[in-house]
């Protein structure tokens, strides 16, 4: 069982994202014809949810090996994979809208994220690579975050528990759900509700 008291401060930080991004698409038509729009709303979403992919993906990594030494992005594909071998592969939805993407993709060739290069850009050289923040990487970055999420806490319930415990067991768990995103695979479980932020 997931509580308070085992620090689901990263679950929380997800969903303060997620529900900005929900918030946005009252003003951005979610549509493949609008990947390409930026703004510094979105510059915002996806600095913050690309920073906390790092962090989350280091817990992650700390869980599984205590030893682990991540020093930049690199470190931690390579890490992840050994752990999630299939993770790029994983994709998320936006139901209402019909979107589909694989926030991941990129690390099946062993390359980084287009959102992570991206995200890199607009926080190092915003004065010419602004466009970068746009919604196709928002949303990617988001899901990302969103995916490293799942697999940290379902490694915390196997550490705690000293079991192995099935990812639709940690979805059913985590709360509030998210209003937005799932997770396109049914072994996943989850389905957003715009009314989970209620439970």
């Amino acid at each position: 069982m997931i509580t308070y008291t085992n620090k689901n401060i990263y679950w929380n930080y997800f969903l303060s994202i997620e529900k900005d991004l929900n918030k946005l698409s009252r003003f951005i038509e979610f549509d493949k014809k609008n990947e390409n729009v930026f703004s510094i709303e979105l510059a915002r979403l996806l600095i913050s949810s690309s920073s906390e992919f790092e962090v989350v993906s280091k817990e992650f990594c700390k869980i599984k090996n205590q030893n682990s030494k991540i020093e930049n992005i690199n470190d931690i594909r390579r890490e992840v994979l050994i752990y999630i071998p299939d993770i790029y592969a994983i994709e998320i939805n936006i139901p209402r809208f019909g979107l589909n993407y694989k926030p991941l993709i990129n690390w099946e060739t062993n390359n980084n994220c287009d959102w992570w290069t991206s995200y890199n850009g607009v926080k190092h050289r915003r004065n010419i690579e602004y466009e970068n923040a746009n919604l196709k990487n928002a949303i990617n970055a988001i899901g990302a975050l969103y995916i490293i999420n799942l697999y940290y806490y379902n490694s915390l319930q196997e550490k705690n528990t000293n079991k192995t415990v099935k990812m639709e067991e940690t979805t059913l768990e985590l709360k509030p759900r998210p209003c937005l995103i799932k997770v396109n695979r049914p072994d996943f479980y989850m389905i957003p509700f715009c009314t989970s932020y209620q439970d």
